[in-house]
């Protein structure tokens, strides 16, 4: 082989090389870094939670077969397949549309296999005609006008109206409001992935973690609190930031939640305030009866809170066992 063919074959196993590890990060890129610009953002590992904690959670109940046909009702109804999805990231933006009125407006991006003609199609059906789509940089925004209640995903109960859908890749579905879903796209056009870094690296602090998030609290959302008590209401508006997780354990679950002040005074005063709520609870246990009192009385033993500089942590171990009574008796 001589110089000229060894350059030209070098050359060939170089660009080889450089498409096959662009096509690895387009196939492996968190959901997260999809998002666009944020106030809070959380992930969703939905394998996990489809082949690992439901099976778990519900072994023995009626309710994983309820699931699962909400979840084919879903799916008839708009072809999105929930156990298609690896995983799902959700960005929340807030937004003033005047002085005393906070608004959320999200925007989701699901990572896995989808089609988009059945997508398509199944929305033109729901949406008894109200469907149009248009382009934006290249991409096809399909809008659906629904309008009614239906278990989001076969889980969820919402209120869905005006519905924008557009796949950003062969990979990669973006769903929420027009304005949401083209500021997805406008984020993604660059390929940049430096976008909510800080909120990203709060809600992925538990790498076991089945479901993670993080945001800022804007102080417009607290700005009219009132719980009736003056105390209690300033320690609850002096919370700035929030994340944790929900991960699973050998026994059961286990739940954190960090709620972060501009102090350690607020802090305090806010460990003050919740662990008060604690004590208070065996009146309102006293209420209960049977499993549910006594599923009550173990998850107010188990709640651990502590503060530390400016943060307050909340955290909760719930055993397998309780779970399954509180599926089954609330």
């Amino acid at each position: 082989m001589n110089r000229k063919s060894h350059l030209l074959f070098f050359a060939f196993v170089l660009t080889l090389a450089t498409a096959m590890t662009a096509n690895s990060q387009q196939r492996t890129v968190d959901p997260l870094y999809v998002l666009p610009i944020s106030d809070g953002v959380m992930f969703v590992d939905i394998q996990r939670i489809m082949k690992d904690v439901l099976p778990r959670a519900l072994a023995g109940s009626p309710k994983m077969a309820e699931i699962n046909a909400d979840i084919d009702r879903f799916r008839q109804r708009t072809g999105l397949d929930l156990r298609s999805f690896d995983r799902a990231a959700v960005g929340v933006r807030f937004t003033n549309p005047t002085a005393r009125v906070t608004k959320m407006q999200p925007v989701a991006v699901l990572q896995g296999s989808f089609n988009a003609d059945t997508l398509v199609a199944a929305g033109r059906l729901a949406a008894k005609g109200k469907y149009s789509t248009e382009k934006y940089k290249g991409k096809t925004i399909h809008l659906f006008t629904l309008n009614e209640q239906v278990r989001l995903l076969g889980l969820f109960n919402a209120r869905l109206s005006d519905v924008a859908v557009v796949a950003l890749n062969s990979t990669m579905l973006a769903v929420g409001d027009r304005e949401s879903v083209r500021l997805t796209i406008d984020a993604t056009a660059n390929g940049a992935t430096g976008r909510n870094t800080e909120l990203i690296g709060l809600a992925t602090r538990n790498p076991a973690a089945v479901l993670g998030f993080g945001g800022n609290v804007p102080a417009s959302a607290t700005r009219d609190l009132n719980v009736g008590n003056d105390e209690i209401t300033r320690s609850l508006a002096s919370i700035r930031q929030a994340y944790g997780s929900i991960g699973t354990t050998a026994s059961g679950y286990d739940m954190t939640t960090v709620l972060r002040t501009t102090s350690a005074a607020q802090a305090k005063s806010l460990n003050d305030t919740l662990m008060a709520g604690k004590q208070f609870a065996p009146l309102l246990i006293a209420q209960l009866s049977g499993d549910r009192a006594e599923f009550a009385r173990r998850a107010t033993d188990n709640l651990k809170i502590t503060a530390q500089g400016n943060d307050v942590q909340v955290r909760l171990e719930v055993a397998q066992t309780d779970v399954s009574i509180l599926l089954r008796t609330f």
